[in-house]
């Protein structure tokens, strides 16, 4: 059930998540159409990967090896790479906006500058944790000079790592979330002024 609430929250985080990628894209590439649909289009695929990867998620948390081994283990596969390709392009995204031209620092309803470059940052330490993690996965079955238990033992705690990884990077978001929202009360309030 918190897997479920958790995925809850991610789904409903993406609206401004999408609304600030939209808003930075549109604001920093309004003199380069071609560019802006590119990088909105990206945004879309981001989003599409990013519920792929929840819905993952709830599968292999939802389904055991005790009751569903296959669907387990299915959710599992869908879940690694829909977050894993949604961070990657997530930070391919923040890259672009950190290299394009300074955004207001004001704007409203677009992700925060200084976040985007943290995020594309820590978004390389995600992809290499995630390789890590499929470097693992592959020779966890091959006969090697250390124990099995040796490698199921690390292949299981990188897991958990490159799980909380996914996690922490989502997390990046909150300060934008806020200041978004912050900016649509104050739209909103202003609005409101106005029409008394």
């Amino acid at each position: 059930m918190m897997i479920l609430a958790v995925t809850a929250v991610v789904l409903f985080a993406l609206v401004p998540i999408f609304c600030g990628y939209r808003t930075a894209i549109e604001i920093r590439f309004a003199h380069d159409p071609a560019m802006r649909r590119a990088l909105i289009a990206r945004v879309w695929l981001a989003l599409a990967l990013q519920i792929i990867g929840s819905a993952g998620m709830v599968v292999c948390t939802q389904f055991t090896f005790a009751n569903d081994h296959d669907l387990h283990m299915l959710g599992s596969y869908v879940f690694f790479v829909g977050q894993g390709g949604a961070i990657a392009m997530s930070g391919f995204l923040c890259a672009r906006l950190a290299k394009s031209s300074p955004l207001e620092a004001v704007a409203p309803f677009a992700l925060l500058p200084r976040m985007s470059r943290i995020r594309a940052r820590a978004a390389l330490t995600v992809a290499f944790m995630a390789a890590l993690y499929l470097c693992l996965f592959a020779i966890k079955g091959i006969e090697l000079p250390i124990s099995e238990y040796t490698i199921y033992y690390i292949y299981t705690v990188q897991e958990i790592f490159t799980i909380s990884a996914f996690t922490v990077y989502l997390a990046l978001f909150a300060p934008d979330i806020f200041a978004i929202g912050r900016s649509f009360h104050a739209v909103r309030a202003s609005a409101q002024a106005a029409s008394r």
